[in-house]
């Protein structure tokens, strides 16, 4: 079940438009938080591929900030990295 504020999957795909529409550096910030709000929504249990997609996009655009705390930027890129990696792993190497 969404919440009130979570981005139904039109809304997902408004926002992925966007976010494809942001190209200087002065957009980071903006970029940053509608992948934030997309990933509110999409459950990695119900859309795998699609979650780690975005996590994986988000954490491209943290290392591309220029603003604020570098090293925060940093571990908060690999942390989303990682997040898309066990995804990607699980698929493409299930355990079964």
């Amino acid at each position: 079940m969404e919440s009130k504020n979570s981005p139904s999957r039109e809304d997902i795909q408004t926002i992925i438009k966007e976010i494809m529409a942001l190209s200087i550096p002065e957009d980071m910030q903006r970029k940053i938080m509608l992948f934030q709000h997309a990933l509110s929504s999409v459950r990695c249990q119900l859309d795998p591929e699609l979650w780690a997609i975005l996590q994986g996009e988000l954490g491209f655009s943290l290392l591309d900030n220029n603003q604020g705390n570098l090293s925060d930027n940093i571990e908060k890129a690999i942390e989303h990295y990682n997040n898309a990696f066990e995804v990607r792993m699980q698929k493409d190497f299930p355990m079964d």
